[in-house]
């Protein structure tokens, strides 16, 4: 779809649905059919933010299955823990928790560092295959920043299987009390790749690493908020502030939520503007009491009461309809194009000057990469031009103006130029140059281009004001093209 808002800028929602729960007793898939009939505008919206890059997704143990039969994980590594502790199995609940495991351990006299070697063990030596939930959740490209409040690796497994053909590609990051590196190396938008962010921690053989109980959720969640404020941990928390969320099978109680939720926006949930959707289980396992303050106090914040899985499914099942394989008769997406394109880089504002730039590089035989072009319905803009100008494109010619110099914010231009810093990282000055085109398009050049990376910096600039393409500019171009490809 077309970047209709090129300024990158995070809007709010007026999206406000109450979901009618479904009878008790269903099945997950029909369940979830049947409390969502007659709400294809939620969909319909939910995938509009995805795709538009304003949604993070915070996957919690409910939405987390292993093997065939999409089993949840955590009971039974509830159960596994159990039997490696030796615990009395007559003091546990049917369905333990890893709460109750440790708790009962604790209580006869147990080592506490041994939940956490033990748990560890389990995960290596069973090593639990994704199940079909993280699969599904993997598959929606739009997502390069998932957040996760589990400490297993079977998210990072789903998405190096799903997207990387198993190799293991996804990067992975964890945050607890002691760690030398808290923060994101950067902002979701200018993210490389894909990552997986462990809030609660990321399995370990020490204790005070990962959340394994209640008393370690509550030195995390205390700990937290003194970094999340503070530039110890500015590009997560600024990404948690700025975005949509939406948090899958958190398996928190009422004010754990709450607390979870307050934490991650940093503010008073009654000031949160931003819309987060928690699908946390089926009707009846919602407390009623969460349900009543969030549609009191932010009705931002919906509850969604459905089997994670089952939304999960459904979600992905609605992005694949919108998002069909498109791999043309060369491997590549049909919307890419061939290699070697030219990539206009631009601000919305100058949309006229850079069609006019297009018309005058194709007229003296250049492939030109225009997102007006390329861009149709039902295909990823974000991931496109990420890939377009890391990949694919042979030159990228970035639009110079007052729109350009002047602005503020996240702008789409800007993250391109982003990627083109980092794809020209390992290049000399000669290929830089030719590489990085600098085109100015207004009258007399600034005393300094404050928007373009420093690594361009010494790029020769030409001048094309109103974005008419000079014969020698054209033929320059072309020939830069040409070069390219044969090399």
């Amino acid at each position: 779809m077309p970047k209709g808002n090129r300024s990158g800028e995070n809007t709010d929602s007026s999206v406000n649905l109450t979901l009618k729960p479904a009878p008790r007793g269903l099945a997950a898939g029909k369940e979830l059919r049947m409390s969502l009939i007659g709400t294809d505008d939620f969909w319909e919206d939910l995938l509009d933010f995805i795709e538009q890059g304003k949604i993070i997704p915070i996957i919690g143990e409910r939405a987390v299955t292993f093997g065939e039969g999409n089993e949840p994980l955590y009971p039974w590594l509830a159960r596994e823990l159990a039997n490696r502790l030796s615990v009395n199995g007559a003091r546990l609940a049917g369905t333990p928790t890893l709460n109750d495991v440790a708790r009962e351990h604790l209580l006869a006299g147990g080592e506490r560092n041994l939940i956490y070697t033990r748990l560890s063990r389990i995960l290596r030596e069973r090593c639990p295959v994704p199940g079909g939930t993280l699969r599904d959740l993997a598959g929606i490209a739009a997502f390069n920043l998932y957040l996760t409040t589990t400490f297993d690796p079977l998210l990072e497994r789903a998405l190096n299987a799903v997207r990387f053909g198993g190799a293991e590609s996804t990067r992975t990051q964890a945050f607890f009390p002691g760690a030398a590196n808290k923060d994101l190396p950067a902002r979701r938008a200018e993210l490389a790749g894909v990552t997986v962010y462990h809030v609660l921690g990321k399995v370990s053989v020490a204790a005070g690493e990962f959340v394994a109980w209640e008393e370690d959720l509550l030195d995390f969640l205390c700990e937290l908020p003194r970094h999340l404020s503070t530039d110890v941990m500015k590009h997560l928390g600024n990404d948690l502030k700025s975005h949509a969320l939406l948090l899958l099978g958190l398996n928190f109680s009422d004010w754990l939520t709450r607390l979870f939720l307050r934490v991650s926006r940093q503010d008073p949930l009654s000031r949160v503007t931003l819309d987060s959707w928690l699908a946390d289980g089926p009707p009846g396992a919602v407390a009623q009491s969460m349900v009543m303050f969030f549609g009191g106090v932010n009705r931002s914040i919906k509850v969604i009461e459905c089997d994670p899985a089952a939304f999960a499914s459904e979600l992905a099942r609605r992005w694949g309809e919108r998002h069909p394989p498109s791999v043309g008769p060369t491997g590549f997406d049909a919307a890419t194009g061939p290699r070697g394109l030219v990539f206009i880089s631009y601000a919305r504002e100058d949309e006229v000057a850079a069609r006019s730039m297009v018309d005058g590089l194709k007229a003296q035989g250049c492939d030109v990469y225009f997102d007006r072009e390329r861009l149709g319905t039902g295909i990823n803009f974000h991931f496109q031009l990420e890939d377009q100008v890391r990949k694919y494109c042979g030159l990228f010619l970035s639009v110079i103006s007052p729109a350009t110099e002047s602005a503020v914010g996240d702008n789409y231009f800007r993250r391109e130029r982003y990627w083109a810093s980092q794809r020209a990282e390992g290049y000399s000055d000669a290929e830089r140059g030719e590489f990085y085109l600098p085109v100015l398009i207004h009258g007399a050049p600034p005393a300094e281009l404050r928007q373009e990376p420093r690594i361009f910096s010494d790029c020769q600039w030409s001048r094309l004001p109103g974005g008419v393409v000079t014969p020698e500019f054209g033929r320059r171009v072309a020939e830069l093209q040409r070069k390219h490809r044969g090399s």
